[in-house]
């Protein structure tokens, strides 16, 4: 899978922030040099949410717009605060057997999904309790 690949895989994978939850895309990247590195940013009034690939693996961060400090927090984070602690993987380990590209489609397709599933309030800008994630 080529860095391009990897930014139209997660444009397609999210497109539910754009139709859904007024979202656009602000930032794209890609870096040949860097191990194929790439990246994509969403945004809306008051959320960011950056989708990265860093070698083979697909990570994604979300961060409050109002928020100076620019805190960034995983969805795996997020996912344990929403659900009280119930388990839910949010990265999928690469088989070793599996193609570069089966496993990064893989990995957009499942944080695509996890996201959409527990982080509607956030996706939404109706979330208040960034505050308490992480000391649960």
């Amino acid at each position: 899978m080529q860095n391009s690949d990897f930014i139209e895989q997660v444009k397609q994978s999210f497109q539910y922030l754009i139709d859904e939850y007024d979202f656009s895309i602000v930032e794209e990247q890609f870096s040949s040099k860097f191990f194929g590195n790439a990246l994509i940013r969403y945004r809306s009034e008051s959320i960011d949410i950056t989708i990265t690939l860093d070698r083979n693996q697909v990570l994604i961060g979300l961060s409050p717009v109002f928020d100076m400090s620019r805190r960034t927090y995983t969805l795996s984070a997020l996912v344990n605060y929403l659900t009280s602690g119930k388990p839910e993987t949010a990265y999928v380990s690469p088989n070793k057997g599996d193609e570069h590209s089966n496993q990064v489609i893989l990995q957009v397709n499942q944080v695509s999904r996890i996201l959409q599933e527990y982080c509607s309030s956030i996706l939404m800008g109706q979330f208040t309790g960034w505050e308490h994630i992480g000391t649960k």
